[in-house]
């Protein structure tokens, strides 16, 4: 792990996103530890996958979004479609997750 302070912001690269690096990654981004995360590993196409759950999750919660990968990394986000009932189910089931990560001290 290399860190770096930037114009006030700390900056962690995270190398090796095996399951403690990816694990290591989440904390950090739920824990709001960081300004900047990078994540390199030998499998650019994991390290690729791992940041884009991180980044496209909801506050305090990370969940997966479907993609195309290739040889190069992720070549396509496939994003949903959710009608407003489905992103209001998505939203109270995060509130749930997020509750139940402070009740445990996670967040």
């Amino acid at each position: 792990m290399e860190r770096m302070d930037t114009a006030g912001q700390s900056k962690i690269a995270v190398v090796g996103i095996g399951n403690v690096g990816a694990g290591f990654a989440f904390a950090l981004s739920l824990k709001r530890l960081v300004g900047e995360l990078v994540l390199v590993d030998a499998n650019a196409a994991k390290a690729e996958g791992e940041a884009m759950d991180i980044m496209h999750g909801l506050p305090d919660v990370c969940p997966s979004l479907p993609c195309v990968v290739g040889a190069g990394g992720v070549e396509l986000v496939l994003e949903s479609m959710l009608s407003e009932e489905q992103h209001q189910a998505l939203a109270n089931s995060a509130m749930v997750l997020r509750e139940n990560a402070r009740a445990l001290g996670v967040i």
